[in-house]
């Protein structure tokens, strides 16, 4: 029998500059890892659809809230309170180097007034009361307006050779008694001042009412508002450069001369993207809440003119602080 003749089976080298095929088993693999990737897009590509969808839709929620019996008497006050120091900061600040130094007396003896009716008033709410932390503040900041006012008195009625130093010992007064002062006081009566863009950078809160306060370890935050328009208007900027920020537990907001809370903080209503509005409708012994929140990524105030005008977005004002101060005290106090 023949013998076969086993042939010698060499290997073939590669062509040079071209690559091996893979084995089929490593092509399998690729396949597996590319509809992976693919799967795995569409999934992210999902979640950032829903997570625009989110960040962009319109958001209105209706809640109801409780008003405290005290309500009525505590807002009386706290208006008290809010008129007495816009017309002190109005004085500190600017009408002082134009008054005649008996004006300057009889506005003192006024203020002087106005912040004893406060201080005593504020020792008819207890620890059990609803508004027992802002009482303790009240009480706090008048008692150091009256020891500025009994110090500045003193200033006014001394003699001094020069009238230059008299103003320079009233600023000094005024200066010492602001440091002691556990409320911050800020007019908020636009969310901007001018028209601009790029708005959706901020968070932006603008309330139906003639203020907001809040309060929390024991210091407190008050917004006044646009008395015209009747809206009060904050912004994240805001508590970026002006504000002080605090640890708010509880937002109020003062509408129809109550003081309703509604809500935690400041903060806690502002987010960035979006432009919420708040309503507060008061009725017997309960408020209803209304708010709606709108997107306002890639916008700006141009967005909102015209038939989308929102009121308290913006507002150029025509009027120097010391004018704007004086209308505001006159409209707490209901004589406009």
């Amino acid at each position: 029998m023949a013998k076969k003749t086993q042939k010698k089976v060499e290997k073939k080298k590669p062509i040079e500059g071209k690559e091996p095929k893979e084995p089929k088993e490593k092509q399998k693999h690729s396949g597996a890892v590319i509809g992976i990737l693919v799967v795995l897009i569409l999934v992210l590509a999902g979640a950032g659809g829903y997570f625009y969808y989110q960040k962009t839709k319109t958001v209105e929620t209706t809640e109801t809230v409780e008003v405290s019996d005290e309500a009525r008497n505590f807002s009386n006050l706290f208006k008290e309170y809010l008129a007495d120091r816009i017309d002190a900061q109005n004085l500190y600040s600017f009408t002082f180097r134009n008054l005649s130094n008996t004006e300057i007396l009889d506005k003192l003896t006024e203020l002087k007034d106005g912040f004893s009716k406060v201080s005593r008033g504020m020792n008819n709410y207890d620890e059990e009361s609803e508004y027992a932390e802002i009482a303790a503040i009240l009480k706090n900041d008048a008692t150091v307006y009256l020891k500025s006012i009994r110090e500045l008195r003193a200033v006014m009625t001394a003699t001094y050779e020069d009238e230059a130093d008299r103003q320079v010992q009233f600023i000094k007064v005024v200066e010492g008694s602001d440091e002691n002062l556990r409320s911050g006081l800020y007019l908020s009566r636009a969310a901007f001042g001018e028209e601009t863009e790029g708005i959706g950078k901020e968070g932006i809160l603008i309330f139906e009412g003639m203020g907001l306060a809040e309060v929390g370890g024991g210091v407190m935050n008050i917004f006044v508002g646009d008395l015209d328009a009747n809206v009060t208007a904050v912004t994240t900027g805001d508590f970026q450069e002006t504000v002080r920020k605090i640890d708010s537990e509880k937002l109020y907001g003062f509408v129809n001369s109550r003081l309703v809370r509604f809500g935690k903080g400041i903060l806690d209503e502002l987010e960035v993207g979006k432009l919420e509005t708040a309503k507060v409708t008061l009725g017997t012994g309960d408020a209803e809440v209304y708010r709606k929140k709108v997107s306002i990524l890639g916008k700006s105030t141009w967005d909102f003119r015209d038939e989308n005008a929102i009121t308290g977005l913006i507002k150029v004002e025509e009027k120097g602080m010391s004018e704007i101060l004086a209308e505001t005290a006159e409209g707490i106090r209901g004589k406009k």
